[in-house]
């Protein structure tokens, strides 16, 4: 019937032949309502794009995240290794206290890493009460650091 028309645009996957988009509209003007049509579809394609580009960002993301993980537990592992072998070579365990954390962590790493003909094991602790030696570090002007 006059004034009953319609105007489509469907999309189909070429893989599977599955609708992608589909809109339907009256015809009023064919030209307005085909631009009107295609500008619907385009906007709509860049959202999809968008969601597919910020999906693919967020899986880049969380497999990059699960790699840092992976690597942080497999370094984990290597220093608790470490420090298990550093510790059964052990015939004497030291506690050290520092109030630098910098100079306490270079200190347990240099016993763990460096050939340990002493056989002491640094173990670095948190307060002085649990401390056998109690480090100080002092800059070059001899005054302490804290």
């Amino acid at each position: 019937m006059i004034g009953e028309e319609k105007i489509s645009l469907t999309v189909f996957n070429a893989d599977d032949n599955s609708v992608i988009y589909s809109e339907e509209r009256k015809l009023v003007e064919e030209q307005n309502d085909v631009n009107r049509l295609v500008a619907h579809f385009l906007v709509k394609v860049k959202v999809e794009r968008d969601l597919v580009t910020k999906a693919a960002a967020e899986r880049k993301e969380a497999q990059a995240a699960e790699m840092e993980a992976a690597k942080e537990e497999l370094a984990a592992k290597k220093r608790d290794e470490k420090d298990l072998k550093a510790l059964n070579d052990a015939q004497v365990i030291v506690a050290l206290y520092s109030p630098s954390d910098s100079l306490m962590e270079a200190m347990v790493e240099a016993n763990r890493s460096n050939p340990n003909e002493c056989h002491v094991y640094l173990d670095g602790v948190v307060s002085t009460a649990e401390a056998d030696v109690i480090l100080e570090e002092k800059t070059a002007n001899n005054q302490q650091y804290k």
